[in-house]
């Protein structure tokens, strides 16, 4: 076994819902662990930093970390500390990240109508001229 040492992980909270709408992005949280601690512990400790209860699921590069009794150690975190998700159902983000996330989407959607507007005003692309048959690029010294 190896000895426990103090680690500091990251962990970015994401609000998702099932209506394929794409996931808010919440605070990063920076939380100081040791190697030897468990991942319900640290689950349990990011859920109170956040205040949602016994919700959301810790995620270790967006996949799942299903051994809850392995230590950060043994799952990888020690490699990558700034690879953790807290995955919450979108009912329980805060107004702000709420107003955050609108204000995204409509400064988004005023960006993709004004690209639409410009490439309607700017018409349809012309094709190059094809170069005349029996003409070649490649060879410059006879003339086309």
């Amino acid at each position: 076994p190896t000895p426990s040492m103090p680690l500091l992980v990251g962990v970015r909270v994401l609000y998702f819902s099932r209506d394929g709408a794409q996931a808010d992005t919440g605070n990063l949280l920076d939380i100081q662990v040791s190697t030897s601690t468990t991942v319900e512990a640290l689950l349990r400790r990011v859920r109170e930093v956040v205040g949602c209860g016994e919700k959301g699921k810790l995620l270790f590069k967006m996949r799942p970390l299903t051994d809850a009794n392995a230590t950060l150690d043994k799952v990888g975190v020690t490699r990558d500390p700034q690879g953790l998700h807290l995955m919450l159902n979108r009912k329980h983000r805060p107004e702000e990240i709420a107003d955050k996330a609108a204000s995204a989407a409509a400064e988004l959607s005023s960006a993709m109508e004004a690209a639409a507007a410009e490439a309607t005003a700017r018409g349809p692309r012309q094709k190059a001229p094809r170069p005349q048959s029996g003409c070649s690029s490649v060879t410059s010294e006879a003339p086309c």
